[in-house]
C-alpha cells in the first residue's frame, strides 16, 4: 500500500491529568480512524514524562487529517461535547510526521 505510513502524535500533559486525557481520547480517535485503512494502532502513556502517544499505521492521509483536527478542537472548543471534561487546562505540544514507510 503506497500510502501506508506511520503517524505519531505526541501530547504532554501534567501527570495527574493523564488519565482523564486517556479515557477521552481513546474512544473518540477510534471514532475518528473507523472506516479509514488503519494497519496497526498503539495508544501509549508515559507518567513519569508526562507524555501520551497515538501512533497509527495506515492510509493515512486521511487519519492525519482527522487527528490534528481533533488536538485543535480539545486546545481550543471548551464546548466540544465528545471531550468529557473540557475545562480542564490541557497543555499539548503536537508533533506529526512520518517515522517509517511501509516496505
Amino acid at each position: 500500500m503506497a500510502n501506508n505510513k506511520w503517524i505519531r502524535l505526541t501530547l504532554f500533559t501534567q501527570e495527574n491529568l493523564q488519565n482523564i486525557i486517556r479515557n477521552n481520547l481513546k474512544p473518540l480517535i477510534f471514532k475518528l480512524t473507523s472506516g479509514e485503512k488503519v494497519e496497526q494502532f498503539y495508544f501509549f502513556q508515559y507518567p513519569q514524562e508526562g507524555k501520551i502517544e497515538i501512533t497509527i499505521q495506515g492510509d493515512t492521509e486521511e487519519i492525519n487529517k482527522k487527528l490534528l483536527d481533533m488536538v485543535q478542537e480539545i486546545k481550543h472548543d471548551s464546548t466540544k461535547t465528545e471531550i468529557k471534561n473540557p475545562s480542564i487546562p490541557i497543555m499539548m505540544l503536537m508533533k506529526k510526521g512520518n517515522i517509517m514507510k511501509d516496505g
